[in-house]
């Protein structure tokens, strides 16, 4: 079983759902041998925001033309 341990709180030790979340995480692994456990917290190391400059080239027009993914949906009539 694998178990995706997030916390996100900035309270750190004084945040209440850390202490829950630990408790789950604890009890799950106290009953289940085969439990791989990966941790984050994302408050002390915060995943990295795409920046302006990287959304903006998502849709910047193509000087080749449109992508397929530009590409108009058919309507369910056509």
């Amino acid at each position: 079983m694998k178990l995706l341990h997030l916390d996100s709180s900035i309270l750190a030790d004084n945040s209440v759902t850390r202490e829950l979340s630990a408790v789950v995480a604890d009890t799950l692994r106290q009953r289940h041998a085969n439990v791989e456990t990966s941790y984050r917290d994302l408050a002390a190391n915060p995943i990295a925001h795409l920046s302006g400059e990287i959304v903006g080239a998502r849709f910047a027009p193509s000087p080749t033309g449109p992508r397929p993914s530009a590409a108009k949906p058919r309507s369910a009539s056509s």
